[in-house]
Order: structure tokens, then sequence, then C-alpha cells
């Protein structure tokens, strides 16, 4: 019987939709979303060894949802402060979670607009089944329109409730479209940060991915 669930992932990489979906699929699990390992420090066997739900997305696409969020332009200064707080909330602790049994990682660009990929991998990894018209309420839900919805008005760092955190600003104006920082970054600012992460880059799989090429949408 799983009593909790822990949904570790970088910020700005979906986790908030996905620790939602996690909590209306199992009301009576605790499931505890976190940006970084010392929260549960005292407590890493639960991630040793429980469930844990990941997910991960490009990094310059997270950098540029991070300066929309905070209504920055892409200055050296805010690109390097958004680096900075996406490799300190996540970015560089999420090697620890590949390979392992007890963790299901997903990829940010193969779920996105896809509710069904995760309702599948939930029920793969987990062994459940989940119900149609579960899937169906879920979907309503928690889609893009009804999340702009439900945080209209509100202010970027203003919280609908303690559990789900969706806020303000939390759909930008490409609605978390993959592959939206090539809009938004120039040419030379692209190839600096794919400098910067290439390390993840490489290790995630997203080199020479059709995401990772420089070509402007």
């Amino acid at each position: 019987m799983i009593r909790s669930i822990i949904q570790f992932s970088p910020v700005r990489s979906g986790s908030t939709v996905v620790a939602s979906l996690l909590r209306r699929i199992f009301p009576r699990v605790t499931v505890r979303k976190i940006h970084k390992m010392g929260t549960i420090s005292r407590k890493l066997h639960l991630f040793l060894n429980g469930p844990v739900v990941s997910t991960y997305r490009y990094p310059l696409d997270s950098v540029a949802s991070e300066l929309k969020y905070r209504n920055m332009k892409p200055s050296a200064l805010a690109i390097e402060k958004a680096c900075q707080n996406l490799e300190r909330k996540g970015l560089l602790e999420l090697n620890i979670v590949l390979n392992r049994k007890n963790i299901l990682l997903l990829k940010y660009e193969e779920y996105y607009g896809d509710f069904d990929f995760l309702f599948d991998s939930f029920e793969d990894f987990f062994s459940i089944d989940i119900d149609e018209n579960v899937r169906t309420q879920l979907k309503d839900d928690f889609s893009i329109e009804s999340v702009e919805r439900l945080t209209k008005g509100m202010k970027a760092r203003q919280y609908t409730d303690e559990k789900t955190h969706f806020h303000g600003r939390h759909i930008s104006d490409t609605k978390g479209m993959p592959g939206a920082y090539k809009s938004f970054f120039t040419e030379e600012q692209i190839e600096w940060l794919r400098y910067r992460f290439s390390s993840f880059i490489q290790d995630f799989g997203y080199l020479g991915d059709e995401i990772d090429n420089t070509t402007k949408l």
C-alpha cells in the first residue's frame, strides 16, 4: 500500500500539474512536491525506496519560463540569475533520479498537451487503472484553459491554495509550448545557454533533438 509519493522536479518543468493530478488520483496518499533534496533530507529513505515521480524539461525553455514568470527581459544578468535559480532548485540534483527503478521520469515535451500520456504512465508505474470518466474530469480541471481561468487577475506570487500552488502568470503568453525559447532569446543567448547546460542536454537525451536546434519558430 502506498503511503506517500515524492514529486521531485526542477522548477518550471510542469511539476505543479503533475503533482495536482497525483493528489486527485491518490486522494488518501500524501504527495510531497519538492524542488530540493534538502527538503526531505531527514527522510531520504522515502526518496531512495518509495515511489518518486519526476519531470524534466529542456532547460532553455525553463529559463525562459522563469523570466516570463518574473516579468523580466532576457538581459545577461537576468538570464544568469534564472540559470542559478534553476540549478539551485532541482536541475543539478536531477541526475540522482536517472536509472532508478522507483522513479517515474517524465519528459515535459512528451506529455505537453497529452494528459493520456501521463495517465498511461501512472497506470504502468503504479499498476493501477484510471477510469475514463476520471481521465475526462481531470483533463477538464487541469487544462491550460482551466488554469488560466483559475489564476486570472492573480499576482505572480499569489497562489490559488497551499496544495496546488497554481499562481499568477502560471501560464505564459506561449502557453508552455516546447521550443518557445527560440522566439524569446537571441541566437547568441541560445548558444551561450546551450553551452551552459550542455551536460544536462546530453545526459537527458536532448542533444540533436528537434527542440535543441536554433531554428526560430
